[in-house]
C-alpha cells in the first residue's frame, strides 16, 4: 500500500459526502422547487448560490486552514453543508437560497484543504492520478444522491431524504477525526507555509496576471460552465421535456456519474502517462462540446436507447477534467502557495458553476426550450478547449 493511500482516501470520502448534498437539490429539484413555491427552472438558481458560497470561501476563508488545519476544515465543512441541506425542509424560497449559500461555504473547503494534502503527500508522478482520484468523489455522491433519494422520497419522503443525506455527511466527518493528526503532521512539516492566512481580491489579481494561470482559469470557467449546467439540469431535462418519470431521470444522472468516475480516473492516468494535464483537458473540451451537442436532438420522440448513450457520454466526459485541473494548479504552486492557488482556479472553476445554470435557465425562459441551452454549453466547452495555455504539464 502506498503511503499516499489514507490521504487520498479521506479526500475521496469527504468528496462524496459533500457531493452528495450538493446535488441533492438538483436531483430532487421538481419537488423541491414545487414545495418551495417556485417553478421548476428555478433549480438553476439555487446551483448557482452554491457555487457563489463556495467562491466566498475560496477567498476569504483560507485563515481558517492556517489555524485548524486542513482536515479539521474539511469535517467543519462536511458538517456545515449538512446542516444547511436541512433548511430545505421550511419549504420557503429565501431560506433554501440562505442554505444554499451556507452549503457552498461549507462545499468550498473540499479544493484548498484536498490541494494542501495531496500536495504533501503524493509525488507529482502520481498527482493527476490522485487528484482525479479524489475527484471522483464528485460523481460517486451523485450516484448515491441520484439512486438513492427520488427512491427515499417515494417510499418515505423528499423531506425524509434530506435529512438521511445530511446524517451520513456527519458521520464521515466525524471518522475524519480518527486520522487527523496523523495526516496534518506531515502536511505542517513538509509545507506548513502552504496554510496561508488568506488570498483576497488582490491576491487573486496577481495571479490572473500570469498569462499562463489567467488562460488556464479562463478555460476552467467555461468546462465549469457546461458541467454545472449538464448536472443541474438533467433530471429536470428529462422529466420536464422527455417525460420521463422523476425515478427513472435520478438513475439517468447515476449513470452519468458512474460514467463520470471512469472518466474521471481515465483522465488523471493518461495525463500522467501519456499527453499530460493540458492536453489531455483540451481533449476533453471538444468531446465535451459534442456530447452536449448530442441533447439538442433528444424529444419525447426519441428512442430511449439514444438518450441512455447520449447520458453515459456525456457522464464521461463533461466533468472529467476537473481532477487534471486542480493538479496542473497545485504542481505549478511554488512552496507555500499551494492552497493559494488552488483557490484561484477554483474560484474560475466555481464562477463557471454559478454563471452557467443561470445562462441555461434564462436561455430556458426566453426560448421556452432546452435546445438553444444545448448549443451555448457545447460552444462553451469547444472554445474552453482552443484558449487553454500551451504545454503538457
Amino acid at each position: 500500500m502506498k503511503s499516499w493511500t489514507l490521504p487520498v482516501a479521506l479526500v475521496l470520502a469527504v468528496q462524496t459526502a459533500t457531493t452528495a448534498i450538493e446535488v441533492a437539490v438538483p436531483v430532487l429539484g421538481p419537488v423541491i422547487t414545487s414545495a418551495a413555491g417556485v417553478p421548476p427552472e428555478s433549480v438553476g438558481y439555487v446551483s448557482s448560490i452554491v457555487a457563489l458560497g463556495s467562491v466566498l470561501f475560496f477567498l476569504f476563508g483560507s485563515w481558517v486552514i492556517r489555524v485548524f488545519g486542513p482536515v479539521r476544515v474539511l469535517q467543519l465543512g462536511a458538517t456545515a453543508s449538512a446542516v444547511a441541506l436541512l433548511f430545505a425542509l421550511a419549504e420557503s424560497w429565501w431560506l433554501l437560497l440562505l442554505g444554499a449559500l451556507i452549503l457552498g461555504v461549507g462545499f468550498g473547503t473540499n479544493t484548498p484543504c484536498g490541494a494542501v494534502i495531496l500536495r504533501a503527500w503524493v509525488p507529482q508522478s502520481a498527482g493527476n492520478f490522485a487528484f482525479s482520484v479524489k475527484q471522483a468523489g464528485v460523481p460517486l455522491g451523485a450516484i448515491a444522491a441520484g439512486i438513492g433519494l427520488p427512491a427515499l422520497a417515494g417510499v418515505w419522503s423528499w423531506q425524509g431524504a434530506l435529512i438521511s443525506v445530511a446524517c451520513i455527511a456527519i458521520t464521515v466527518a466525524a471518522i475524519g477525526q480518527l486520522v487527523r493528526v496523523k495526516i496534518e503532521s506531515r502536511v505542517r512539516s513538509i509545507d506548513d507555509k502552504s496554510l496561508t492566512p488568506g488570498l483576497g481580491l488582490a491576491g487573486l489579481a496577481s495571479h490572473l496576471r500570469r498569462p499562463r494561470i489567467a488562460r488556464l482559469c479562463a478555460a476552467g470557467v467555461l468546462f465549469a460552465m457546461v458541467q454545472g449546467s449538464f448536472y443541474t439540469f438533467l433530471v429536470t431535462f428529462l422529466f420536464d421535456a422527455i417525460d420521463y418519470p422523476l425515478a427513472f431521470a435520478g438513475i439517468m444522472y447515476s449513470f452519468a456519474s458512474v460514467t463520470g468516475i471512469a472518466g474521471r480516473i481515465g483522465a488523471g492516468w493518461i495525463a500522467d502517462r501519456v499527453l499530460g494535464g493540458v492536453r489531455t483537458m483540451s481533449a476533453l473540451g471538444i468531446a465535451t462540446g459534442l456530447s452536449v451537442g448530442v441533447f439538442t436532438t433528444f424529444d419525447p420522440a426519441s428512442a430511449e436507447l439514444a438518450v441512455v448513450l447520449g447520458v453515459a457520454f456525456a457522464g464521461l466526459v463533461v466533468g472529467s477534467w476537473n481532477g487534471v485541473y486542480l493538479a496542473v494548479a497545485a504542481y505549478e504552486a511554488p512552496p507555500g502557495r499551494v492552497a493559494e492557488l488552488s483557490s484561484v482556479t477554483a474560484i474560475a472553476a466555481f464562477v463557471g458553476f454559478l454563471v452557467g445554470p443561470i445562462v441555461f435557465a434564462e436561455a430556458v425562459s426566453i426560448t421556452g426550450g432546452y435546445q438553444a441551452s444545448f448549443v451555448l454549453m457545447g460552444l462553451a466547452a469547444v472554445v474552453g478547449a482552443a484558449i487553454l495555455p500551451r504545454g503538457s504539464t
